[in-house]
């Protein structure tokens, strides 16, 4: 039985590879006899692509402006985004993917090179824990451009703690920093066991050597080119700007050898020279990137709360990533969260050794290996249960033979025999065609061979004929980073559909992969056969806030009327289905039980599109918001008018770098979540007494509620929200507190919603108010509708025509429901 061979770090600074042979972890070193390739890509003048360290050298050493329009680097940060790279010479646009897979292909030609006989069609590549769905998706889809038939994706926390060699012999918990060149990672990482747990983990997608490359830039050089009579446009000239950050990251490498340094800076570029010599020390480079290394350390204790370990616990940092080269950030670490550092390993090399460790767990299905031996009558099929990593010394396999056919001699004995002649369980007598044995499990991968016979000793032919197994430490399944919800309407007591949207939580973060579930939502407007306009939108989103905008867009649904030939009425059931596999490959399923139609409803696999615009507008309108927060924490003041500040920068930046952009739009979802927490810090002692008095309100309503047969969910469900709000009060929590109460006004909508009581009550009250409607016809076609299901017993008409109902009196006749992203409720 075939097991994955490489494992590969798909950086964005650096990439590597490694290989497993003879049950040794080997690095594969490029044809400049380095262990980690620059993830650059140059096109030259004939349009060929160029990848590694010939094309970064051609970024450093080009002066020409064509030269400078003709590389990429950096690529990684604009995963899962249709955001297209052109580079001149090569004439067509190059998508990230695209990129992606020829620096993959880069690193498979190494392996080619060196050891022809391996396969180059599956391997393991491995993405920071704290990426997106749509950027790990895309990563997969890379590593298929590049030939990579089977991809599996590893987080990068989880590569680097087996290869710093964690082990299964004790309990014990690490933190893994990974400081990658875009992207940060911690994880709280533990053995429990012998099997490897990610307690917690957190990250941020835009911040890594880049971000301290431009750190060195804005507050180190252009500072000191101004000082020296310099007067660029330093921040909108983006080919300056990319020649400044080589710079910068040079000096940065030399001074984690060095004390000091000095930067030349020679330039001539686009009617811009530069002739300088900056003198950079360790004290220089700590000033620059302080608030890098700050809102590192501010994640960490953040990921240690949540894994809810002591910090006394923690018997080690270990570092990942080129960026923990730097001695300084080594001491800030210790003195920050004072645990010892373990820098141990090559930062560059380890999390591609750690996949290697983890390609060797994971068997290769060959399609064609198998379809060729389920066509072959004389090939005995097994089916085996083993682990190919363990932790004892030696596990217990079971299996099952399956004859070719009928007419087939049956197996009789099964004989596994290690490949160096180690080890031989003997001739097992096999019982009903089912087998048990005990291998032992040596320290380096070892292959045992399969021998099947028949009652004469015959040997058969098997699929597979062996399987490889070692001894170490087993890897449990990764969490999810972020958690997963769709978008709703939310309902309203007093006006049916309100104008909120809310996250319908289908997973939480850090549930562990694979994932699965189905939940049941109510359209809230027709939707007509065989019309393409109408459409019923649904929306998967990823992130922490009850508040889609705040959270990241996955993908939406596109069900429209052409999918139907029957129409939907409003109030129509619809359940949705979100699969989350291994490698974070998410898949979403509507299906419609009316018209018995099940739909692979997903529309779009990329990011959101950004506009500058629409960022500066966006900040305007949060600036405006934050000014009218009446409060007195200063603190709360401070942070939010720094986040407006940095938001403002970045912006600025994004004119000419279009990593900068997703960069702003997340640092504007997190900004309007900080102002979430001020507002609702400053509403708390409001908060507190509506929620006691709406307490109260549920508490009588459920004393009453109907169906009589649902008053004890319904009391179980308030408890238990009572209790997270009374616990909210008592730790003066205000954020929770607001979340909470939220959450039992929806509740209790829901349950009034579905209360014929209450909807016949509201029916009452518009037939003796008659006078505060307008239209008066559409008022009496609704009441006759309302007649007509309490009637006939329906009370999924009788509910929909009360919400036309309150429609029909609200101010804004056009209802809400039309301008919203979201069509379906629970």
């Amino acid at each position: 039985m075939k097991t994955f061979e490489i494992g590969i770090d798909l950086g964005t600074t650096n990439s590597s590879i490694a290989i497993v042979r003879n049950g040794e972890i080997e690095i594969i070193k490029n044809t400049n006899g380095e262990e980690a390739t620059p993830s650059v890509i140059y096109a030259d003048k004939n349009g060929k692509l160029v990848v590694g360290a010939k094309a970064k050298k051609k970024a450093l050493d080009d002066s020409d402006l064509e030269s400078a329009k003709n590389w990429k680097a950096e690529v990684k940060r604009l995963m899962g985004t249709n955001e297209a790279v052109t580079l001149p010479n090569y004439g067509s646009p190059l998508t990230p993917e695209k990129i992606s897979s020829e620096i993959l292909k880069s690193l498979l030609a190494d392996v080619a090179r060196r050891y022809p006989e391996i396969s180059l069609s599956s391997a393991v590549i491995t993405v920071p824990a704290h990426f997106s769905t749509l950027q790990s998706e895309a990563t997969k889809r890379a590593g298929q451009l590049s030939g990579i038939t089977n991809v599996i994706l590893l987080q990068e926390p989880i590569a680097a703690a087996v290869a710093y060699g964690f082990t299964s012999n004790t309990d014990d918990n690490w933190l893994v920093y990974d400081l990658g060149g875009g992207t940060f990672d911690v994880a709280l990482v533990a053995s429990r066991g012998g099997s490897l747990t990610v307690l917690a983990h957190g990250g941020d997608n835009f911040l890594g050597g880049k971000d301290i490359d431009a750190a060195i830039v804005d507050n180190y050089i252009v500072k000191a080119l101004k000082a020296k009579g310099h007067n660029f446009q330093f921040t909108t000239d983006q080919n300056l700007n990319k020649k400044l950050r080589i710079f910068a990251e040079q000096g940065k490498i030399d001074l984690s050898t060095s004390e000091s340094t000095t930067i030349d800076i020679e330039i001539d570029l686009n009617n811009t020279t530069i002739n300088e010599s900056l003198n950079f020390s360790r004290a220089d480079l700590l000033n620059a990137c302080l608030p890098i290394l700050e809102r590192t350390v501010d994640i960490c204790n953040e990921t240690i709360k949540e894994s809810h370990i002591e910090i006394k616990s923690v018997s080690k940092i270990v570092l990942v990533g080129g960026p923990t080269q730097m001695p300084i950030l080594r001491s800030y670490l210790e003195k920050e969260l004072r645990v010892k550092v373990d820098g141990s390993q090559d930062p560059l090399t380890v999390v591609a050794k750690g996949a290697a460790f983890f390609a060797q767990q994971n068997p290769i299905a060959s399609q064609s290996t198998s379809t060729q031996s389920m066509n072959n009558d004389t090939t005995y099929q097994l089916e085996i249960n083993f682990s190919p990593v363990t932790s004892e010394d030696q596990q217990t396999i079971t299996g099952k033979i399956k004859s070719p056919n009928e007419k087939s001699k049956s197996a009789h004995t099964i004989c596994f025999q290690a490949e160096d002649k180690s080890y031989t369980s003997g001739d097992i007598l096999l019982k009903n065609e089912k087998f048990i044995a005990q291998l032992p499990t040596p320290k380096k991968s070892t292959q045992f061979w399969i021998y099947i016979k028949d009652e004469n000793g015959n040997l058969l032919e098997g699929n597979p004929d062996s399987l490889s197994v070692s001894n170490g430490v087993s890897i449990s399944g990764a969490p999810l980073p972020h958690s997963i919800g769709v978008s709703i309407l939310s309902l309203s007591a007093s006006k049916g559909f309100s104008e909120d949207e809310i996250m319908d939580l289908f997973f939480q973060k850090n549930s562990i992969l694979p994932l699965s579930s189905t939940k049941r939502y109510y359209t809230v407007s027709d939707l007509k056969a065989s019309e393409s306009e109408n459409a019923l939108p649904v929306r998967i989103y990823e992130g922490e806030s009850p508040m889609p905008n705040r959270n990241s867009l996955i993908c939406d649904l596109a069900i429209t009327g052409k999918m139907v030939h029957t129409n939907i009425k409003k109030g129509s059931p619809v359940d949705i289905t979100i699969s989350i596999d291994e490698s974070r490959q998410l898949t979403v399923k509507a299906y419609i039980p009316e018209v018995d139609l099940t739909l692979n409803a997903r529309a779009t696999i990329y990011d959101e599109d950004i506009s500058v615009n629409d960022l500066k507008e966006t900040l305007n309108e949060q600036t405006q918001r934050n000014s009218e927060i009446d409060t007195d924490d200063s603190q709360d003041t401070k942070r939010v008018d720094n986040m407006i500040s940095e938001i403002k920068a970045t912006i600025e930046k994004s004119v000419s770098d279009t990593d900068q952009k997703r960069k702003a739009s997340k640092q504007l979802k997190d900004l309007m979540m900080a102002l979430d927490s001020a507002e609702a810090r400053a509403e708390f002692d409001r908060n507190v007494a509506a929620f006691l008095k709406l307490s109260e309100e549920v508490q009588e309503y459920i004393n009453n509620a109907n169906p009589k047969e649902s008053r004890a969910e319904y009391l179980e469900t308030f408890n238990a929200i009572k209790q997270d709000g009374n616990r909210a009060i008592d730790t003066k929590d205000a954020i929770i507190l607001k979340q909470t109460l939220d959450k039992l006004k929806r509740t209790n909508a829901i349950w009034m919603f579905n209360d014929p009581v209450f909807l016949v009550s509201i029916m009452k009250d518009a037939q003796q108010n008659r006078n505060s409607f307008q239209n008066m016809d559409a008022l009496d076609e609704i009441l006759a509708n309302c007649e007509l299901a309490i009637k006939s017993n329906d009370l999924n008409s009788l509910r929909e025509n009360i919400f036309s109902l309150l429609d029909l009196n609200s101010e804004n006749t056009t209802s809400a429901i039309k301008t919203l992203k979201s069509g379906i409720t629970r």
